[in-house]
């Protein structure tokens, strides 16, 4: 294998895990930008974000719970449902940004360290913590679809406490439907790269110990 294939498949196992932070942030932006808008007895509402919806709707409830006049048994659950919603997708998000800013930091230590180093080995521990497998971790990029249905869960609060039928619509295109290209994209990479990274000794779910630690296996699968 030539060395600019082999620094190629390298870059590529590095990116594979370095991926789902960036297009997280991606989907953060595309979130925080007006892109959709509801639409009630035909008549069309303001263009908003995701981000700003949420805090509208969250704000609204909250008067509504305030407020003992306003505060019927319909009123209450709607309003809890949309903060229980909130909440949610609010901890989702932070959940998937926080375990793959942690995956990208301990990459970053451990590609860039020699495989069997015990700081490489110690920054995959400390993954090992938050997700204990590569199963946990592939699951883990699903997270971005819960905040991005709120949307739809608002509109579905609407028709279930307040008997209101609204439609939600999406310019270029639903949240949910950019974070579920986001997540094709990043367990695409990686499951292309594997059999590279078990090559070039990149895995990080795989402790690489050296042979006089280790006489007869050479790593161990964490």
């Amino acid at each position: 294998m030539s060395t600019r294939a082999r620094t190629a498949k390298r870059i590529l196992c590095g990116v594979a895990y370095v991926l789902p932070l960036i297009l997280g942030i991606l989907l953060l932006v595309y979130a925080s930008v007006p892109h959709l808008w509801f639409v009630h007895e035909h008549a069309a509402h303001e263009t908003l974000s995701t981000h700003t919806l949420k805090e509208n709707a969250v704000g609204a409830v909250e008067s509504v719970l305030d407020d003992p006049d306003a505060a019927t048994a319909p009123n209450r659950n709607f309003a809890y449902a949309v903060k229980i919603s909130a909440v949610v997708c609010d901890v989702a998000a932070g959940l998937y940004l926080f375990i793959m800013a942690l995956t990208a930091l301990c990459t970053c230590v451990a590609f860039l360290l020699p495989p069997t180093h015990r700081y490489a080995n110690r920054a995959k521990r400390i993954l090992y913590f938050v997700c204990p497998n590569r199963i946990t971790w592939l699951l883990s990029h699903a997270l971005p679809v819960i905040p991005a249905l709120f949307p739809h869960l608002l509109v579905h609060w609407y028709a279930q406490f307040q008997g209101l039928s609204m439609r939600v619509h999406f310019d270029p295109m639903a949240d949910w439907i950019a974070a579920v290209i986001a997540i094709a994209l990043s367990v695409a990479l990686y499951m292309l790269t594997l059999p590279w990274q078990v090559e070039e000794h990149l895995d990080m779910f795989r402790i690489y110990k050296s042979k006089s630690a280790v006489p007869r296996a050479g790593d161990e699968v964490i």
